[in-house]
């Protein structure tokens, strides 16, 4: 029986993929993943379910920490309910819990902390 919730819960993720972290100082914020704006990071797969691309799942430290995922390919506002929890190494965030902001078709969930990265080796993401 846990096996198939584990299959069950592997066949439904909308990701199953892993970052090799990368880390980046702008002076103010250190951010540490993977994030295409700037350039940091790689992923075994970038591909979301649905035909979307992912393209930010890091952690910006400074005064406060805050950890996103952003998601991009949408012709349309996806909802903040689009994937219901991703998991990035061993720390689980939840959309219902994050703030959302869409715009030009790309998504972005943020949340107070972090996901505990360290810009060094890898780590796995599962969004489902």
């Amino acid at each position: 029986m846990m096996i198939q919730m584990l299959l069950g819960a592997v066949a439904s993720a909308k990701l199953d993929a892993t970052m090799t972290e990368g880390f980046y100082d702008d002076g103010s914020t250190q951010y540490i993943g993977y994030a295409t704006g700037i350039g940091i990071g790689s992923m075994s797969s970038t591909a979301v379910a649905g035909g979307y691309t992912l393209e930010g799942c890091y952690d910006a430290i400074s005064g406060t920490n805050t950890c996103y995922v952003i998601i991009s390919g949408f012709g349309a506002d996806p909802g903040q309910s689009f994937f219901t929890s991703v998991v990035v190494g061993g720390t689980t965030k939840t959309s219902a819990s994050a703030s959302y902001l869409y715009a030009g078709g790309q998504a972005s969930w943020s949340w107070s902390g972090s996901f505990g990265l360290d810009g060094s080796g890898t780590s796995s993401v599962v969004i489902t």
